[in-house]
């Protein structure tokens, strides 16, 4: 039977009922009597939202970005001394250097602030803000703001800043070295003694890979780093000694993403990469079509420690049995799946290559039971004309749903336009499969029938179901459907294109 809804919070419906009446009576007098005449400043008040608590002031500021209300009136009366956290991404327009100046001002202990694009804000003050709050702040986000290489060296100075994100801004070698070592001795500066997650995508400067290569053996918080030359900097480390030092790296859910065939140059090093991260918990590799067995070398290797896995797969469907043999501790799989044309005429010759290297490696394998740790499934079909679902791909996808029935609650089935999907889905039902599902998404699945859906609304533990783009599926359908949910009080959210 379909779970039920459960009433919203009365927090939530008053955050909701503040948002709605921010015009009418929170802020209907506060623009004509506390505007400055001979400047576009406000003046200071003990608005009605200072003894909010700061999750709260948090909520209705997301909701305002999300239903697109925000305004400069309503920020300045939102930025109350309560305040630990404060998210403006989405809100990048009215974050001046003035909301910033209130923000050093008013608060006294944030210790999360997201300023994800607001380049409306000068470097000076971003220094200002960062020396403001350089003991509380645990997560700062800079991501496309005018950072430059005083703002680094002044973030260098936070003793316990765990996540830090600088992507899409320019700065030199000197101002990022100056961020995490200080003076001519080179030592290591707070922020490199407490750092944990940094993420620089889309920054350049001078000899990134070496820079990072020191990074990672000097700053050992370090968990997830993502740059471009990262994998280049980790191979740098092991070119340098057959048993390289550990680097502590664990990654981040579809983070660090590595592109093999940059490392094609490098395939006799990457048997070394799990020596040197015998923590890592995450992986994203992308194009490995000419490096099956590096690919393989990878696996098995870090397989023991994997958590989450995403994988462009070109290789025989067959070989998901080995990931799922080789990573047994997997609760998450992301796949771009397409069988290569040559296939089935390199089937054998591969298998016997990876039965080989497990037999030479003695790896563990027998009596390990694959994905029976899986939690979030996603697979990725390219063009169905150019990659038709086949019988065994279908027949891989079922053995997964078996092996991880008892775990799995995440299914994302992109672009399936086999027309067996119906009878794939009665055989999940029958066999209770998805009995533990709370999310399923089948956009593009062009042959899903209505038949099907209705079916898959009963499953027990659902709570959103995504049929956008199945074009057997239609508005009128979808209404009827969510008519009879909405009746019997069921709690899921049902996704149409267009609706």
């Amino acid at each position: 039977m379909p779970k039920f809804k459960s009433a919203k919070t009365l927090t939530k419906l008053c955050h909701r009922n503040i948002v709605t009446n921010m015009d009418r009576i929170w802020c209907a007098d506060y623009r004509e009597n506390y505007f400055e005449k001979n400047g576009p400043k406000f003046s200071f008040i003990d608005g009605p939202f200072n003894g909010l608590a700061s999750s709260s002031v948090k909520e209705i500021l997301r909701y305002l970005v999300k239903l697109n209300r925000m305004s400069k009136v309503y920020l300045h009366l939102l930025i109350v001394p309560s305040l630990t956290e404060i998210d403006l991404k989405g809100a990048e327009k009215y974050v001046t250097d003035d909301i910033l100046d209130l923000i050093c001002v008013r608060c006294s202990g944030l210790t999360e602030v997201l300023l994800t694009h607001c380049k409306r804000a000068s470097p000076g003050t971003l220094v200002k803000l960062v020396r403001t709050f350089h003991n509380s702040l645990v997560r700062l986000c800079l991501t496309g703001t005018k950072l430059n290489n005083q703002v680094l060296e002044a973030i260098g100075e936070c003793p316990n800043l765990v996540y830090l994100q600088i992507g899409m801004t320019k700065f030199t070698r000197q101002g990022i070295e100056s961020m995490f070592y200080s003076g001519k001795s080179k030592n290591v500066t707070p922020l490199g003694q407490s750092l944990q997650i940094l993420r620089m995508m889309g920054c350049e400067f001078y000899e990134a890979k070496l820079f990072i290569a020191d990074l990672l053996k000097r700053c050992k918080m370090l968990r997830c780093v993502t740059h471009f030359a990262l994998w280049e900097s980790i191979v740098q480390i092991c070119e340098e000694k057959e048993n390289p030092p550990h680097v502590k790296l664990t990654g981040v859910r579809y983070d660090m993403a590595m592109d093999l065939w940059n490392l094609r140059d490098h395939a006799n090093i990457i048997p070394r990469i799990p020596k040197c991260l015998p923590e890592i918990q995450h992986l994203s590799i992308y194009n490995v079509e000419t490096m099956d067995m590096p690919l393989f070398h990878l696996l098995s290797g870090c397989g023991q420690t994997l958590r989450s896995l995403k994988l462009d797969w070109v290789f025989p469907y067959d070989f998901m049995l080995y990931v799922g043999l080789l990573c047994p501790k997997l609760d998450t799989l992301m796949l771009s799946l397409s069988e290569t044309p040559c296939g089935r005429s390199c089937f054998c010759d591969v298998r016997k290559a990876f039965e080989d290297y497990i037999s030479v490696n003695n790896l563990p394998l027998k009596g390990t039971k694959p994905w029976c740790n899986l939690k979030q499934f996603s697979i990725y079909w390219g063009p169905p004309d150019m990659y038709p679902v086949t019988v065994r791909a279908t027949a891989i996808l079922l053995d997964i749903f078996k092996a991880s029935a008892s775990t799995l609650s995440y299914v994302y089935l992109h672009w399936m336009p086999d027309r067996d999907i119906n009878d794939m889905l009665s055989i999940v039902l029958r066999e209770k499969y998805f009995e533990n599902l709370t999310q399923l998404h089948l956009p593009g699945a062009s042959h899903l029938t209505k038949n099907t859906v209705w079916e898959l609304v009963y499953l027990p533990k659902l709570k959103h179901m995504d049929v956008t783009g199945c074009r057997l599926i239609h508005f009128s359908d979808y209404l009827e459907i969510g008519s009879h949910m909405q009746e019997a009080n069921y709690s899921i959210i049902m996704e149409l294109e267009g609706f």
